[in-house]
């Protein structure tokens, strides 16, 4: 359960997930990726590597460009796409604060 915790630990990763797993084929630069999020840039930062780190996120450089992309091959990707769609239309899940909301 340390990987549920991980990856819902707050909320501007929460939305992160909503993002990558919603636009699975898309690539998206920071700038674009801040723009589209509101997220403050350091806090995305932060928040892109802990996803990189969990292996969530793809990152790549292109000249001084970083690119993200969802990394579909991580072994909980699926089904987390599942729980995020399941959820997606009834509510914004990602409003959840921390997994330990969850009852």
């Amino acid at each position: 359960m340390e990987i549920l915790t991980q990856l819902t630990g707050s909320y501007a990763r929460s939305m992160l997930l909503d993002f990558f797993v919603m636009n699975d084929q898309r690539e998206v630069q920071f700038n674009e990726l801040q723009k589209e999020s509101g997220i403050n840039p350091r806090q995305l930062t932060l928040q892109l590597q802990r996803l990189k780190e969990m292996e969530f996120v793809i990152e790549r450089q292109v000249g001084n460009k970083k690119i993200y992309k969802a990394n579909k091959q991580v072994f909980y990707f699926e089904s987390l796409k599942h729980f995020v769609k399941t959820f997606h239309e009834k509510e914004d899940w990602f409003r959840w604060e921390r997994a330990s909301t969850l009852h």
